[in-house]
């Protein structure tokens, strides 16, 4: 004979579904579960942006895409960053803003990895590499050999 279902069987069930629906959500909330997803969720945001501004770049060639003289990537994610900032994207503002600032900062990279490989080739970061940082002086007040040797011996006395 099959075993008999009773109403308390169905309540004992019901119970255990809700202890385990609690302990769920008091682990959820432990843990702060809902938190950590937002964040993995818009890292993932940005990483989308980032992705797609460098296939931007990618497809545009050495020269880049511009709009007004500012790199494609760098003005769409403007312009999408702006209009989430101004909650323009209604519900998915924030969504927008992750990726309108990983579109910018593909930009960012760009051109921070220009200047790393200037600065790679050429020894310095800014000028040239026979060039100083800062020119030479040609004015009038400048010191003498005579004048900046006496100014050391008064700085740095012999004895």
């Amino acid at each position: 004979m099959p075993p008999v279902l009773t109403q308390e069987h169905f309540r004992h069930v019901f119970d255990s579904r809700e202890k385990l629906a609690k302990r769920f959500t008091d682990w959820k909330e432990k843990h702060k579960i809902e938190q950590k997803t937002g964040r993995i969720i818009g890292a993932a945001e940005m990483l989308a942006g980032v992705a797609a501004g460098g296939l931007i770049q990618g497809r545009s060639g050495p020269d880049g895409l511009h709009i007004v003289g500012i790199p494609a990537e760098a003005a769409a994610g403007g312009v999408i960053a702006a209009l989430a900032v101004f909650d323009a994207m209604g519900q998915y503002s924030e969504h927008a803003l992750n990726f309108g600032v990983g579109l910018m900062g593909a930009a960012l990279a760009n051109v921070t990895y220009s200047m790393g490989r200037k600065w790679h080739e050429t020894g310095h970061l800014f000028g040239q590499k026979d060039q100083a940082s800062l020119p030479a002086a040609h004015s009038a007040g400048a010191f003498s050999p005579d004048q900046m040797s006496a100014l050391q011996q008064m700085i740095h006395p012999a004895g």
